[in-house]
């Protein structure tokens, strides 16, 4: 559905404003339980049916996993820019929507959608989307100049796991987001029969190569 949204705006603009560049404006999700923009999962309301009773920290990742999501989809649409709302909560203390979609504490410490968004950055901040593979699991390639980079996850709300055979040149590296982290975490990836096996989950992971 997020897709497709993003092709009608694209097609708009192609239509009717020369191709100029489409900037999707004050997008995020909120972190406390209760708003109807609440970053809580299909399976998390299945532990929790009161909703006010899903740990801060779950939710918080949540908010991670799905800002990730939503860039990398929307870009892959061919959406230009998005303007998150917002660095800070509004007032936390409410459930209304937007009031708790901060990615800082109040402190300045980064919560997790934070810690993605710059670890993407870091990572393929100069690739541009280049083809989809699948829907599901989503495996997206993009790239940037000779380089490469896969891009893969379940989209699901929940703790799904599966592995992907992912065709793949030579030996290479899994990045994974990491909360708390400026970085990526990085392991090493083995080549078998000209593939790699690739564990996926709903959190985005990236393989990088070259093209051969």
């Amino acid at each position: 559905a997020l897709g497709k949204a993003a092709d009608r705006f694209v097609a708009f603009s192609n239509t009717f404003g020369a191709g100029k560049p489409v900037v999707l404006t004050e997008t995020g999700y909120d972190v406390h339980p209760l708003s109807p923009l609440a970053a809580v999962r299909a399976a998390d309301l299945q532990v929790y049916p009161n909703r006010a009773l899903i740990p801060p920290a779950r939710v918080q990742q949540t908010q991670g996993v799905w800002t990730l999501r939503s860039l990398l989809e929307l870009a892959a649409h061919g959406i230009d820019g998005i303007a998150w709302y917002q660095a800070y909560d509004d007032n936390g203390t409410l459930p209304d929507v937007y009031q708790s979609c901060g990615l800082l504490n109040a402190d300045n410490s980064r919560r997790p959608a934070a810690d993605f968004l710059l670890q993407a950055r870091a990572l393929m901040g100069k690739y541009t989307f280049r083809e989809r593979r699948s829907e599901n699991p989503r495996v997206d390639i993009w790239e940037h100049g000779a380089a490469r980079m896969a891009v893969l996850w379940l989209p699901v709300e929940d703790d799904s796991r599966s592995t992907y055979v992912l065709p793949w040149p030579a030996a290479g590296a899994l990045f994974t987001p990491a909360i708390g982290a400026t970085r990526m975490t990085q392991t090493k990836l083995s080549v078998k029969n000209g593939a790699v096996l690739v564990q996926l989950s709903e959190t985005p992971v990236f393989v990088p190569f070259k093209a051969q």
